[in-house]
C-alpha cells in the first residue's frame, strides 16, 4: 500500500469549507479559505502533523464522469477501509484519469495496479476517459496495462 501524500477533502457547500479552516485553527494555515476561480472551487489547504490537508467544494455544473466535476465525486464513490472506519473515497477509476490528464506518472502506475489487482469498473473508466478527452493512444496503453496478469 502506497502512503497518501496529501488528504483531498470534498465539502458540500462553502461553509462546510469554513468550518473545516475553523477546526484545524491550531494547524498552520497554508493557503486560507479562497474562491479559485479558475478551478471552481472555495479552497483552503493546512498542514496538520506533517501532511498537507486541502479541503474544497466542487462547483462546476459539469456532470460527466469526473473526479473534480459536478455530481461526479458525489455519485461515483469507493467505500474505503480506514483504520477503524469505512470512508467515501473518489471512484479510483476517476482518480486514474484526472491523474492521467495531468501527466503524473508516479500516481498514475499505482493506480493501474490497484484496479488491476482489484478489479474496476471499465465502463466508468471509458466514459471518464472520453469525458476528459484523453488522448487514444493513452486509453490503449492504460488498457493493455490493465489487462497485464500478475
Amino acid at each position: 500500500m502506497r502512503e497518501a501524500g496529501d488528504i483531498d477533502l470534498l465539502a458540500a457547500t462553502r461553509s462546510d469549507v469554513d468550518r473545516f479552516a475553523e477546526a484545524l485553527g491550531d494547524f498552520e494555515c497554508l493557503v486560507a479559505p479562497q474562491w479559485m476561480s479558475a478551478s471552481k472551487q472555495y479552497f483552503a489547504r493546512f498542514l496538520v502533523e506533517g501532511a498537507e490537508v486541502e479541503v474544497s467544494t466542487v462547483e462546476s455544473p459539469d456532470t460527466g464522469p469526473s473526479e473534480c466535476t459536478g455530481a461526479g465525486p458525489w455519485e461515483r464513490f469507493d467505500m474505503t477501509p480506514l483504520g477503524d472506519y469505512i470512508v467515501p473515497t473518489v471512484a479510483m477509476e476517476l482518480r486514474l484519469v484526472s491523474e492521467l490528464v495531468r501527466d503524473r506518472p508516479d500516481r498514475i502506475r499505482p493506480l493501474i495496479v490497484f484496479l488491476r489487482e482489484r478489479g474496476y469498473d471499465s465502463d466508468l473508466l471509458e466514459r471518464s476517459m472520453e469525458h476528459r478527452a484523453v488522448a487514444e493512444e493513452i486509453r490503449r496503453s492504460v488498457r493493455a496495462e490493465l489487462a497485464l496478469r500478475g
